[in-house]
């Protein structure tokens, strides 16, 4: 919501769709897939619950794939 807040583009996604409505009421665009908002991305942050969450949807999901070159991928899950 802060970063939507302060005027950036974003484009949001997660497993639980329920999850990422309130994003969408505060000016975000909800991706139904996880590749697909990171087509166009300059900047992608993941913030998931554990290291098999991460390669899940890193791998399995396509995002790491679907990054553009260049694009800067932040990992800020509690993972170890």
């Amino acid at each position: 919501r802060r970063l939507c807040a302060a005027g950036f583009d974003l484009t949001v996604w997660n497993r639980s769709r329920a999850k990422a409505e309130p994003l969408a009421a505060a000016g975000s665009r909800i991706a139904d897939q996880a590749a697909d908002a990171v087509r166009e991305a300059q900047a992608v942050i993941t913030m998931l619950e554990h290291g098999d969450a991460v390669h899940e949807v890193l791998f399995a999901r396509g995002v790491a794939e679907a990054l553009p070159r260049g694009a800067l991928l932040v990992d800020m899950s509690s993972i170890k």
